[in-house]
Parts: structure tokens; C-alpha cells; sequence
């Protein structure tokens, strides 16, 4: 079940993050999304039952935070 999403300031991109519905578990990743396509362009990885995503201003981050009250940053190729 998707629990979080956000989409970059310029639309092109989205973020999803949540858990296995049917286990209640965590899911492997976050997912990059290519919004004109329907692609997955990286996958991240997901210690916890995520509670959110969000790019920055600039799209050159994408960050989550977690059930347990941690949170992870990554940096991403302009454009990507």
C-alpha cells in the first residue's frame, strides 16, 4: 500500500514509499518515477514502514522518513 507520494517541483518525477499491505511488512524500496512514462528510474532502500517522501525545491534530493522515526536523504543527477 502506498503510503506516501510527492511529485517534483516540476512535475516530471514522483516518489512513492509505504509497506506490504498484505504482511504489514516494510517494502524493499522507494520508488523514482518517470511520470510521462510509467518507469521506475531507481529504487532506494527502505529500512522501515515509510511515512514519507518529498524532493527539494531544486529536485537534486529526494528524503523519506520512517515508522521509527528516522529519516534518509539521497542526492539525485539533475534531470534523474
Amino acid at each position: 500500500m502506498i503510503q506516501s507520494m510527492g511529485f517534483s517541483a516540476d512535475s516530471r518525477r514522483l516518489l512513492t514509499g509505504g509497506f506490504n499491505a498484505l504482511t504489514n511488512r516494510h517494502p524493499v524500496a522507494i520508488l523514482l518515477w518517470d511520470v510521462a512514462s510509467g518507469k521506475v528510474l531507481r529504487s532506494f532502500p527502505a529500512p522501515q514502514a515509510v511515512r514519507s517522501v518529498a524532493f527539494s525545491a531544486d529536485g537534486r534530493l529526494a528524503a523519506a522518513s520512517y515508522s521509527q522515526k528516522a529519516v534518509s536523504l539521497w542526492n539525485l543527477p539533475a534531470g534523474n
